[in-house]
């Protein structure tokens, strides 16, 4: 199906900045579509967790989905062809009497949530063999693949002009990334598509898809996803954006470009917001840690009433080794690690992302609490 649009004139060659950009490897694109589903929720309307004055200084806005047909350009984020237009990131939704949304920081960079501290104290307390409660689930982070596109919902579906500015979107991964990376994949071939691509006549594709909702409030259905082929190349208006974004995200050596437009908050932040719904502080009643020096280290209380120390950068890399295998693991085998390890009650959690989630947390605060030690991390 070919995409008609009004004709853009001279304003798509982009010269030698086009020449820049170079299509994503397959590799990366393998790796997108294999990881391309996660449980996903919608989000809050209070705190954002993009940084607004990095989004103000790039000029590029929030995308908030239409109601009905939506028509973008996902765009790539680095020159670097081993690096995806796509950044998956954890966040927290509905925080707070603000209905804050927050990256989650111990899936971020392994360090304290308070969110999942607050999740990983409420499941311990829950009785076993029952499922976990909607308040219990409120606090799991949910998974976005985030990247920036070209919003031309209003050049094509109203006929309107063109505006040449650059949007974020955190989109659910399950309704909308894992949709879109079906349609990119050539199951024959077992190739993906680059539809991040700008160069003229390449892989780029504008992502089309309808936005239904019954009633205000309602989570959102994602429906009727499709890919058009593009008559014209993305404009240099765009490429001069995306040019100055890429320049800004390798001074600041950031791991993936998208981080730079990330609010990284601190816990206390995170806390502040959840205490607005008038939640009791436990961690008042409680005798604290104290922080050890080092990178990555922190002292806690151990059963024979010694300090011991806690490697939070390794202790996170066996937890990403172990939630990825249970993830993998069939029904049988699943059940078998959990009768074994004494998690039954994970059992009986239908959604194995959320029963994995809540495995690796109680591991991850009991680690800290010295309940088990270096090598008793179930693999």
């Amino acid at each position: 199906m070919a995409l008609t649009r009004k004709p853009l004139g001279k304003k798509t060659s982009g010269g030698n900045l086009r020449d820049k950009f170079k299509k994503r490897d397959q590799t990366i694109l393998e790796k997108m579509y294999n990881e391309r589903e996660e449980k996903s929720k919608a989000g809050g309307s209070g705190k954002s967790c993009f940084n607004q004055e990095m989004l103000e200084q790039f000029g590029v806005k929030e995308f908030k989905p239409h109601t009905g047909d939506n028509y973008i350009e996902i765009l790539p984020v680095s020159y670097d062809a081993d690096v995806p237009y796509v950044f998956e990131c954890a966040i927290h939704f509905g925080v707070g009497i603000s209905k804050d949304a927050f990256v989650c920081l111990q899936r971020y960079n392994g360090k304290s949530c308070y969110r999942c501290e607050q999740q990983t104290k409420m499941y311990r307390e829950h009785p076993k063999g029952t499922k976990p409660t909607d308040e219990i689930k409120a606090l799991y982070p949910t998974d976005r693949a985030i990247w920036l596109q070209w919003d031309r919902t209003a050049e094509i579906a109203e006929n309107k002009d063109p505006e040449y500015q650059l949007s974020i979107w955190a989109a659910p991964k399950t309704k909308v990334h894992a949709e879109i990376q079906i349609l990119v994949r050539d199951k024959r071939k077992k190739t993906t598509l680059d539809i991040s691509d700008v160069e003229e006549d390449g892989e780029g594709r504008t992502v089309n898809f309808e936005v239904i909702k019954k009633e205000k409030g309602d989570f959102p259905e994602y429906k009727g996803f499709s890919l058009l082929e593009r008559e014209e190349a993305i404009p240099t208006e765009i490429l001069e954006q995306l040019d100055a974004i890429i320049t800004a995200a390798e001074e600041g050596n950031y791991k993936h470009p998208l981080e730079m437009f990330l609010h990284i908050p601190s816990p206390n932040e995170i806390k502040e917001s959840m205490m607005s719904e008038g939640e009791e502080d436990e961690d008042d009643k409680e005798d604290k840690p104290k922080m050890a020096k080092g990178k990555g280290k922190e002292k806690v209380p151990s059963k024979k009433g010694k300090k011991e120390e806690v490697d939070e950068e390794a202790l996170t890399e066996q937890l990403e080794k172990l939630s990825s295998n249970l993830t993998e693991m069939n029904k049988f085998k699943f059940k078998k690690w959990c009768k074994e390890n004494d998690y039954e009650d994970a059992m009986e959690i239908e959604d194995r992302e959320e029963a994995v989630a809540a495995i690796i947390d109680d591991l991850y605060a009991k680690r800290l609490d010295n309940i088990i030690g270096d090598d008793d991390i179930p693999f």
